[in-house]
């Protein structure tokens, strides 16, 4: 048993050994003759050029397993407190990186990033959620006047803008004129509602919103709501076509239908909103907002949120792998599975969304003398129910490894408005066989494409031109030469198909997606006086109904008048006589078969694994995969 001086004794020995070693170690190990790094030098020296040969690939080596392994954590992954978020902008007419020139949250608009910048800067007073639910943002609370017409709305207390300035009912209506002045090039489906309405302040921090049955009726009115006599017209999802972002009133007076799409406005070169983040500048590639400490919803966890740009897909997805960027999202499947075999990263799929479908459009448009623009084919209505039947939608799903849903119709099924029995052409490759037959598509040339009157069955599918788009397009070109049909691919941008396929409805058939309400109201997309705009078949229904206009009978498609009627009854108290209209408005979409309805997509969040707390189950569209940033964590 040692004695405590024992003990004493031996700790000052490996003390002063300890110590001997430290003081000595820079000539044990580099400095003396007979140092390790010594010896080393003097054996490569002796083995030149052998040494330089062997040192050399072993550097190259190591540095291309750390460069291209999937299964290496980058070395200059991001160490920082900011998100940075990787989005595609493309590019410009000169091949340069394209920039952003504007935020505008009132006007509707296809550009990604712009949408994620308004998600995070601007706010709505309601958001209308995929189950039909109300969340109150910028509302406090909703008093009911009447249903889907008139509705007071309660505006939260404290809320300030981004510059200190306080919240209140000004800022509400001035969005409201300026979306209400809008010029049909700049008018979707949300515009034209507020287009039909009217509105009155009540209160310090309340007003009333209503419909109207004609807005130059009340002009001269002070209360435009409470000083109409009579009964409003009903909107049936008038709550969700309210949920527009608001825009601050003080800094909007040179924003109207003719700068509202300019970057002139300095508001939208410099957004302000109320939202959890502030917009704090762009340099170079990068867009970087900040958060807002006086959020009425309390301060964002994350201090920064920086959009950095990418010429393409190719490069977002390189940076994400190379820990440039925290995330990147996207509804493409391209780069899915390759994304999945980095350890440091995840891959997350949205919810369906419901709200958006895909779908084949065939042109059903005619001049007026009656000439089909489209294939004459076409109009035959066999033919398009034996396309739609031919068509296998779990093989698209296939090729988009189960990135989506198919859909079954233009209201989705999970809907309580779902027509389950309206006759849907879905994949039947024997019935489209059946139906080519009974329109007289019998013969077959030496190809297999049939043949009838000496003209061929084959027709121009016009599209995005994408990796999945292009996946989508070959299981269709497939599906359809099964029967006997040829379909021609043409794929083009995005620029030129809006322009020179969309908007003048020049196509044989389309590829398209298509955003819808969550409410079942579709009367944009296929009631005939929008055959120039959402209703992109043109389509008119062939059944016929009559309609009593100032006294005298008018005849008109029965989908027209179903689709007039189902907005316009009380969403709550008529909620069965809507059910029965959307119903049979199903069966005869399903019958006349203007459209291949395909499937309901998702879309892809790619996060560096550092990234905590994030939550895509309430987002419907890309960009609101923002919906619980506050809470995140790096």
């Amino acid at each position: 048993m040692f004695s405590i001086s024992k003990i004493r004794q031996k700790i000052i020995q490996w003390s002063a050994t300890a110590r001997g070693a430290l003081w000595a170690y820079p000539d044990t190990f580099f400095f003396s003759r007979s140092a390790y790094a010594a010896k080393v030098a003097r054996v490569y020296e002796g083995t030149r050029p052998f040494s330089h040969f062997v040192s050399t690939s072993i550097l190259v080596l190591v540095l291309v397993v750390v460069a291209f392994s999937p299964n290496t954590v980058p070395l200059f992954a991001i160490q920082t407190d900011s998100f940075i978020e990787g989005v595609v902008t493309g590019v410009d007419q000169n091949g340069n990186l394209q920039t952003l020139s504007k935020v505008s949250p009132l006007l509707p608009t296809a550009i990604q990033l712009e949408k994620d910048i308004s998600e995070l800067i601007y706010e709505p007073l309601i958001r209308y959620e995929q189950n039909a639910s109300i969340s109150l943002i910028l509302a406090e609370s909703i008093v009911r006047v009447q249903e889907g017409a008139e509705y007071e709305f309660v505006l939260r207390p404290n809320v300030y803008w981004h510059d200190g300035m306080l919240f209140g009912v000004d800022d509400v209506i001035r969005s409201l004129e300026i979306v209400s002045q809008l010029d049909d090039n700049n008018a979707n489906s949300y515009v034209q509602a507020v287009k039909q309405m009217a509105w009155e302040k009540t209160g310090e921090r309340s007003l009333l919103i209503c419909t109207v049955r004609d807005r130059a009726e009340i002009a001269a009115l002070e209360n435009k709501c409470t000083g109409v006599s009579g009964e409003k017209p009903i909107l049936a999802n008038f709550l969700e076509l309210i949920s527009i972002k608001i825009i601050p009133a003080h800094l909007a007076g040179d924003i109207n239908a003719r700068t509202i799409d300019k970057p002139e406005p300095l508001l939208n070169r410099f957004p302000i909103g109320t939202g959890k983040y502030k917009f704090a500048g762009a340099e170079g590639n990068t867009i970087t907002l900040v958060a807002n400490d006086k959020y009425h919803g309390g301060k964002p966890n994350l201090k920064n949120v920086q959009f950095r740009l990418y010429r393409n897909e190719t490069e977002a997805v390189s940076a994400l792998k190379n820990g440039e960027v925290h995330g990147y999202a996207t509804s493409s499947t391209e780069n899915l599975i390759d994304v999945k075999r980095y350890p440091q990263l995840v891959a997350q799929t949205s919810p369906v969304l419901v709200n958006q479908y895909w779908a084949l459009y065939f042109n059903l448009r005619k001049t007026p003398d009656g000439t089909p623009i489209g294939p004459a084919f076409l109009q035959d209505v066999n033919v398009r129910r034996a396309i739609s039947a031919a068509v296998n939608r779990d093989e698209i799903l296939e090729v988009l490894s189960q990135i989506g849903k198919e859909a079954k119709g233009p209201i989705p099924d999970t809907s309580e408005f779902y027509a389950q029995t309206a006759g849907w052409y879905t994949y039947d490759q024997q019935r489209a066989i059946q139906l080519l037959e009974q329109a007289g598509w019998v013969a077959k040339g030496r190809d297999g494409i049939r043949l009838k009157d000496g003209a061929r069955l084959s027709f121009k599918l016009s599209y995005v031109d994408n990796l999945d788009r292009n996946r989508v397009v070959e299981v269709i070109k497939q599906d359809l030469s099964r029967v006997g049909i040829e379909l021609v691919p043409e794929p083009r941008t995005l620029a030129d198909l809006t322009t020179q396929v969309v908007t003048p409805k020049q196509f044989d058939t389309l590829l398209y997606g298509m955003n819808t309400f969550i409410d079942p109201d579709r009367f944009e997309l296929f009631h005939s006086q929008q055959a120039l705009r959402l209703n992109l078949s043109s389509y008119v229904g062939s059944e016929e109904t009559v309609k009593i206009e100032e006294g005298k009978k008018v005849n008109l498609p029965r989908v027209d008048r179903l689709l007039e009627q189902a907005r316009s009854f009380d969403p709550l108290l008529a909620k069965d006589k809507r059910k029965e209209d959307y119903v049979k408005f199903q069966e005869l979409l399903a019958a006349d078969a203007p459209v291949v309805f395909l499937y309901h997509p998702q879309f892809i969040y790619m996060l560096n694994s550092r990234v905590k707390n994030m939550d895509l189950n309430l987002a419907a569209a890309i960009e609101q995969r923002f919906r619980s940033v506050a809470s995140w964590a790096l």
